[in-house]
């Protein structure tokens, strides 16, 4: 098997989350999905960089959004908040954040599952934060790898106070 950057030798999880963001279907580990919601608003924060669609307060605490489909440009605007959108919770290191989607679709078993690599993406995001694509029936399914996409992005220093104004 050809060994490339986006090839990682890790073992695939037993379980993943998948989600849809503009016509594609992504998933991560189901253990490393903290919680789902669909928190009513998202703050906006000046000077953010574009894929930050905000903050959002979860129980107090004011945690970044990352609007997924900025991030992986399938839409050039924020995704506008709407009753199918969702909120991943995962946790980047020692940084809780949201993960706007589309949708959150099902759970799915990776056993017996081949996960593939990456092509060459010409550039795009997504090549660089995916660990492999699992093809699942029709599905192909790009595996978001969390530490990739930690490195990946800016994410601005929220406070509890920004809730406030």
């Amino acid at each position: 098997m050809p060994s490339t950057e986006n090839n990682r030798n890790t073992a695939p999880p037993a379980q993943i989350l998948t989600f849809q963001v503009g016509g594609q279907i992504y998933g991560l580990g189901l253990l490393s999905v903290v919680e789902i919601g669909n928190w009513s608003e998202i703050r906006p924060l000046p000077a953010a960089p574009h894929y930050i669609a905000g903050v959002i307060n979860v129980r107090g605490t004011a945690l970044s959004v990352v609007d997924m489909g900025i991030f992986f440009k399938e839409r050039a605007q924020r995704a506008e908040k709407a009753a199918h959108t969702s909120i991943i919770l995962v946790d980047l290191g020692a940084v809780r954040v949201g993960l706007l989607v589309d949708r959150v679709c099902d759970i799915v078993s990776m056993q017996g599952v081949e996960i593939q690599p990456v092509p060459a993406a010409g550039g795009r995001e997504s090549g660089k934060v995916l660990s492999g694509l699992a093809i699942i029936g029709d599905d192909i399914i790009g595996l978001l790898d969390l530490p990739a996409f930690g490195a990946s992005i800016e994410l601005p220093n929220v406070t509890a106070n920004m809730l406030n104004h």
